[in-house]
């Protein structure tokens, strides 16, 4: 009897000292997200004579403009500082080449193309001591996306791998209740990204994104 009402005490003592920031009830978070673009690298289009000589017809320099678009996340706290989160997101960008050095000397023009991006990624993330209401953490994952013409004409799957540092203030939280937290989501990551539509030689990219979101903890 003496052990088990110690077990006992010990289980009570840990369950009242766990937050429910802590808990493995899942979050579900909303919100919105910018990219950063770069370059694609650059063509020359050519044309091939009848003796068997190329003569240039003009050169393109090619980017991937910033997107943005909304990112939904649904994380669980595997541990008391370990989580893993699955994220969809949907952004918008442009495609732009720049066409130069024509043959007939016209002068120099920007063609723009407007895409989609859908985007699916699995990742974990690590989380620091709390500070008050604040949570800072660190995110690590890999994904895939797929990308496609505003005109629904061209589509192209690639690859995706983001690595970054952000927090989560928690300024409702509750022990019992449907909805017992409710909070805020910030983020900075580097986000790489590998195939997709390309006009260009170059098919990787790698640029900074930014979110915020809001969070409702089940």
């Amino acid at each position: 009897m003496v052990l088990i009402a110690f077990v006992a005490g010990i289980v009570c003592t840990e369950a009242s000292a766990q937050t429910p920031a802590t808990s493995h009830r899942p979050e579900v978070d909303l919100g919105l997200v910018w990219a950063g673009g770069g370059s694609l690298g650059s063509t020359d289009a050519n044309l091939s004579t009848p003796t068997g000589s190329s003569q240039p017809l003009f050169s393109t320099n090619n980017e991937l403009g910033a997107s943005a678009g909304v990112e939904a996340h649904l994380a669980f706290r595997l541990t008391g500082r370990l989580g893993a989160e699955v994220s969809a997101s949907w952004l918008r960008a442009d495609l732009r080449s720049r066409v130069t050095a024509d043959f007939e000397g016209a002068d120099p023009v920007t063609s723009t193309l407007a895409t989609s991006r859908v985007v699916l990624e699995g990742s974990g993330l690590w989380y620091f001591a709390r500070r008050g209401r604040i949570e800072p953490f660190v995110r690590g994952g890999a994904g895939w996306f797929r990308e496609l013409t505003s005109d629904n004409v061209l589509s192209s799957d690639g690859v995706v791998a983001n690595a970054g540092a952000g927090m989560k203030y928690w300024w409702r939280e509750r022990g019992r209740g449907f909805l017992r937290r409710l909070g805020l989501r910030s983020e900075l990551r580097l986000v790489m990204r590998s195939g997709g539509l390309s006009l260009g030689t170059k098919r990787r990219v790698v640029a900074p994104a930014a979110t915020v979101s809001a969070i409702i903890g089940l």
